[in-house]
């Protein structure tokens, strides 16, 4: 209603808020919606990514388009960094594992299984109760839930080689880029830290931190 102005009265409609309510709603309106600050949709993934290197809290972008760390228990950050300094930032990551794709490469962790003391006792436990005819065949069946839970537990596997081949793949075919690509981004990355000293580093999905190696600004925050 606030917002319509046949609500003001016209041939077809009765006048249900004066004039003076109606301006004084949709100015009061337009100014917050002006002191808000509207992350670009280009510059919504980074920010979903990216989190203060220090205290892992997600970082906050002010209306003047600087990226700092409002986390109560941390501290802002040292230095002015802007949207042109962090997208570059890891635009120059991107085009350094495009141009540099060893940089990639994760040592992948063997998958072994070997029984703990506790696996080894509830088996031999299990054994002896098949053998002595101690328990009920419900109990024999409770315990071997049990023991294939903790086998499970202890199971270990780690899946960064096919992530890695999967990363391989994503830059395989792309040439360095000019734009930033986000759904590159989202495909590639999952996490972007930033630190007080400015230092950013991309996280990869098989876990290779890759550092952005430019210096610190000169300047400041105030």
């Amino acid at each position: 209603m606030l917002e319509n102005e046949k609500y003001l009265g016209n041939e077809t409609y009765p006048q249900l808020i004066s004039e003076d309510v109606f301006r004084a709603v949709n100015e009061r309106k337009s100014a917050k919606a002006t002191s808000l600050c509207i992350v670009p949709d280009e510059l919504q993934e980074v920010r979903n990514l990216t989190v203060c290197k220090e205290c892992g809290k997600r970082l906050f972008r002010t209306k003047a388009e600087l990226w700092d760390c409002r986390n109560g228990s941390c501290h802002p950050f040292l230095f002015k960094v802007t949207d042109e300094m962090l997208t570059g930032a890891i635009l120059s990551i991107m085009n350094t594992v495009i141009a540099n794709p060893v940089l990639i490469e994760a040592k992948a962790t063997v998958s072994e299984y070997i029984p703990t003391s506790e696996i080894l006792c509830k088996q031999a436990e299990i054994n002896r109760a098949i053998d002595n005819g101690t328990k009920t065949a419900e109990e024999i069946r409770s315990d071997i839930f049990r023991l294939a839970e903790l086998k499970y537990k202890n199971c270990t596997y780690s899946d960064i080689s096919q992530k890695t081949e999967l990363l391989k793949s994503l830059l395989a075919d792309k040439t360095q880029l000019n734009t930033f690509d986000t759904g590159l981004l989202r495909s590639c990355v999952k996490r972007i830290t930033l630190s007080h000293s400015c230092i950013i580093e991309a996280e990869f999905i098989n876990d290779v931190v890759i550092r952005n190696e430019t210096e610190s600004p000169t300047v400041k925050c105030q």
